[in-house]
């Protein structure tokens, strides 16, 4: 008799658990339309053709910038105590207080390393709680995703992210991308370090305007 009840409560906790883990995937497969490659190298086709230009990137960096610009750009604005290296010193951070419901750090950088007059073209950036505990559920991932993608869409303006396959993480099934003119933000939610991985991608890069 008393196997049979702890048959019972482990199926139950095995249930629990199946329940919770489905309940976490269904965040990330319902609601709006998923974007085939098909589907959205028809949407870059149709935007890049664009003749306007969206070139902000955060706080008066942009595409077009050189490196050298960027290179004294942020030097001058770690000296008004706005940008600030990341740990290990490989990107420039800018912590964010509002716009969600715990600060965030964003972290950014050109995404090649061209010669120093070159027109950049794309940023690779990373968006993550500024003091991350797994302790406290409002700090998910899921929180992060759904207030960067109504923080980025409020602040860039233009066209709402799309739903396009998520091949790399396990425990996410979609990436989410905006396309406004020549300026492409895809935002890649990463499970395992609680952050998201984002790249600034200029379409119609300054160097190729006549």
């Amino acid at each position: 008799m008393l196997c049979i009840i702890n048959m019972k409560i482990n199926y139950l906790n095995y249930f629990i658990v199946l329940v919770s883990f489905i309940g976490f995937l269904h965040f990330y497969s319902c609601d709006s339309a998923v974007y085939d490659k098909k589907s959205l190298d028809k949407l870059i086709n149709k935007e890049s053709i664009k003749s306007q230009r969206y070139d902000s990137i955060i706080y008066g960096v942009k595409f077009g910038m050189t490196h050298e610009d960027f290179h004294y750009y942020t030097l001058r604005k770690n000296r008004e105590g706005l940008f600030f290296p990341s740990r290990g010193g490989s990107m420039v951070k800018v912590d964010i207080n509002s716009g969600y419901d715990y600060p965030i750090e964003f972290h950014f950088f050109p995404s090649t390393t061209d010669e120093r007059f070159t027109s950049i073209a794309k940023f690779k950036s990373i968006v993550s709680y500024k003091n991350h505990s797994i302790y406290n559920k409002e700090m998910s991932l899921k929180n992060l995703l759904d207030q960067t993608l109504r923080f980025f869409e409020e602040g860039y303006k233009g066209n709402n992210f799309i739903k396009v396959l998520n091949n790399d993480d396990i425990f996410v099934n979609y990436n989410y991308i905006k396309i406004d003119a020549n300026r492409m933000i895809t935002i890649k939610p990463s499970y395992p370090l609680n952050r998201l991985d984002i790249l600034f991608e200029d379409l119609r890069p300054m160097e190729k305007i006549e």
